[in-house]
């Protein structure tokens, strides 16, 4: 039996922009300076506002 794939579909705003936080934070870890946070969250589309925001650590 073949699996079912989705071929198209979309995710909202808010999953969208936890996702990105989540990855930044998977990349920078726990400990990181201002430059880096900032560096990463505008390759990442997101503000730094937003990604402590969402991972208050």
């Amino acid at each position: 039996m073949q699996p079912e794939y989705i071929e198209d579909f979309t995710i909202d705003l808010d999953t969208a922009i936890k996702h990105k936080a989540m990855c930044i934070r998977e990349l920078i870890g726990s400990s990181y300076t201002q430059e880096e946070l900032k560096k990463y969250c505008d390759l990442y589309g997101i503000t730094v506002e937003q990604f402590l925001n969402l991972t208050k650590i």
